[in-house]
């Protein structure tokens, strides 16, 4: 985290593949309720990208997870 930035950091990215940041805050929701904040094509290998004012500290729990399209 960097102040309200997620970043996350992949390995073994397919390039061209189109990856996507996902959050919700119940983890037992089905993909398709989750809220897509940032989208990201893959260059091949190690690559990493910033979902911008991802995170509010204030709120309740929330859950994040990196979904290949």
């Amino acid at each position: 985290m960097a102040g309200t930035n997620l970043t996350l950091t992949a390995t073994n990215g397919i390039t061209n593949a189109v990856y996507a940041v996902l959050m919700h805050t119940n983890i037992a929701s089905p993909f398709t309720n989750w809220k897509s904040l940032a989208a990201y094509t893959a260059t091949g290998g190690v690559f990493s990208f910033t979902a911008t004012n991802a995170v509010d500290r204030i709120a309740s729990k929330r859950f994040y997870i990196l979904k290949g399209k």
